[in-house]
């Protein structure tokens, strides 16, 4: 690595700092049958590149020096130390009593310890982690926030997080997070800047930016749930999970009565005269009878899988949360109902009857609903179909009784086919108002300049065009029946604009560039790990004149598609 400034010969390379240093988490003497875990694997075990220049790697206990800045001055919110002829340093936020929450002096304290470590030619590795097994860190205190800011005992009312977050971001040097608790908020965000995250297997992860690819990012910001070490490990937030026991003989497993004390504490309700320091603000919300979002995909989850469905797979279908049904909005919400959601057809403000679309609001729930109303068609858009969209999640933006906006398809066969090449000519898309435009670039950019999630519903196919309304839409829910891929290629058009800039965000360039080049298709599970959508769950219909996927009906629509030629539908009863 060209950017990790070493001199002196006698400076051991990063694996070795890791390795060793490992037992914060872990002792290497640990009776622990997992002990083996901490240290970094090598392909070629004890015979590596490393080993035959260095040698053995020593399983000597790491010794910690408290070491100060070139100022001289006392630490108080961390503790910073450095392993004695290791050339590491080490910053552990000091808070346990706060969560190892940060307050104006804590940033500062820690970029001073950081700027040291910098500048120290014998330091090459840095570790940040935070005090006990509780929690890393759970961002600012809100004890001490105010409407101007934060201010801490000396009235200074700015964090200056994001300076901090630069200057971690622009060391020359290794910064490795080591996680044990809870890290959420703006203790996320600190591990999220770091090079390499070590995880506990008793952390605690929840908001996040784009590392975790734009559609899981907007899960953990929009509902606000926690994730445990493996799965953040799964999705690539972290580099590896390790049994968590603190290398420090004060600290106790993590499950023994003071572990609990910990977990219980932090999802205490807050009382009256305190602000914890892991109260998440960042959802926005206006109205006092506006539920969360959570309350709202949970509750309109029935759109794919009715409540009532004898299904055994029905419980899957809410989002699932760490602390179950113990959590801070079932606490203050109570729990979510299981009643069906009751839908109410609505208009834009012209008044105007939808044709292409059916636009619907649920009584009560802050819920729009916006369905491609073309299923003889797949779903697929003409230019009416694009401009009554268009026409209801202006509607949808404009009423302040809706948090949520939902994208999906009539039907169990498609969610959409993109656009209607049956009316495609030289000149464009032209339907029965004889428009050859279908604006679809700009319907697009609406749903991604909407100040509310909107969230894609998809069961079955969700190709071509189709495929990329779902793609910008900031949430996806799929029936384990849905297929997505990028027609385009096949029949002579490409999406220049969104279809390749957000793919290739969400699943990078080179799966995106596997979809366009290819024109595969891919299944609801391929789907999710690739982190094309949110979640998979069963396909059944909340409509009883809806059929199984898999029917001969169904396949008939198959058949049809592959075979380029109109299905023939008239050989089965039509349900009312």
């Amino acid at each position: 690595m060209a950017q990790l400034i070493m001199s002196g010969k006698d400076m051991d390379t990063v694996t070795r700092r890791v390795a060793s240093v490992a037992n914060h988490l872990l002792p290497v003497h640990s009776p622990h049958p997992a002990a083996s875990s901490v240290a970094l694997s090598h392909t070629s075990a004890k015979n590596d590149t490393y080993h035959r220049i260095h040698g053995q790697v020593s399983t000597e206990p790491v010794v910690w020096v408290k070491a100060s800045d070139e100022s001289g001055k006392e630490f108080t919110d961390i503790i910073y130390e450095k392993a004695q002829g290791e050339g590491i340093a080490k910053i552990t936020i000091n808070r346990p009593e706060r969560r190892n929450a940060f307050r104006p002096e804590t940033v500062k304290e820690m970029m001073r310890a950081f700027e040291d470590a910098r500048t120290d030619s014998s330091i090459g590795v840095i570790i940040l982690t935070g005090k006990g097994t509780k929690a890393f860190c759970s961002g600012g205190d809100q004890a001490i926030r105010n409407k101007d800011g934060y201010a801490d005992k000396n009235n200074e009312a700015s964090l200056n997080v994001l300076e901090l977050q630069g200057r971690i971001r622009r060391l020359p040097k290794p910064v490795i997070a080591m996680v044990a608790g809870y890290a959420v908020g703006g203790g996320h965000v600190l591990h999220m800047v770091c090079d390499l995250t070590i995880a506990a297997d008793n952390a605690v992860f929840g908001q996040t930016g784009p590392k975790v690819g734009p559609k899981k990012a907007r899960e953990m910001w929009f509902l606000t749930r926690f994730y445990n070490a493996y799965e953040a490990e799964k999705m690539g937030l972290v580099n590896t999970v390790v049994s968590q026991i603190a290398g420090d003989a004060t600290l106790l497993f993590y499950g023994t009565e003071e572990g609990n004390e910990g977990k219980t504490a932090y999802v205490e309700p807050p009382s009256v005269n305190s602000s914890p320091a892991w109260l998440m603000d960042q959802l926005m919300m206006s109205g006092k009878d506006m539920d969360t979002v959570i309350r709202r995909v949970a509750s309109v989850a029935n759109h794919l899988l009715p409540v009532h469905s004898p299904h055994p797979a029905a419980s899957s279908v809410a989002l699932s949360h760490t602390s179950a049904k113990n959590d801070t909005y079932h606490r203050i919400h109570g729990q979510v109902s299981t009643e069906p959601v009751v839908w109410v057809k609505a208009s834009g403000e012209s008044g105007k009857e939808f044709t292409d679309i059916i636009y619907e609001k649920a009584q009560g729930e802050g819920i729009a609903k916006i369905t491609i109303n073309r299923p003889e068609k797949r779903n697929a858009f003409r230019p009416e179909t694009v401009k009554e969209m268009m026409r209801a999640f202006e509607d949808a933006r404009t009423d302040s009784s809706i948090g949520v906006i939902i994208l999906t398809g009539k039907g169990t066969k498609a969610f959409c086919s993109g656009g209607e090449l049956a009316i495609r000519n030289k000149d464009g898309y032209a339907d029965q108002n004889n428009e050859d435009s279908l604006n679809v670039m700009e319907l697009q950019g609406r749903i991604r300049r909407l100040p509310k999630p909107v969230i894609a519903m998809v069961a079955g196919y969700a190709v071509g065009g189709g495929h990329v309304l779902h793609v910008v839409c900031d949430l996806t829910i799929a029936a384990d029946n849905a297929v997505f891929g990028q027609t385009g290629p096949r029949v002579g058009s490409f999406d220049a604009g969104y279809g390749t800039a957000i793919m290739s965000r969400l699943i990078g360039p080179k799966k995106a560039r596997e979809m366009w080049f290819l024109t595969r298709f891919y299944n609801a599970y391929e789907a999710e790990k690739m982190g094309l959508v949110n979640t998979v769950v069963p396909q059944i219909a909340g409509d009883a004149t809806l059929l199984f996927y898999g029917t001969e009906e169904g396949n008939e629509g198959k058949t049809a598609y592959v075979q380029r030629r109109k299905p023939d539908f008239s050989r089965f009863p039509r349900r009312p």
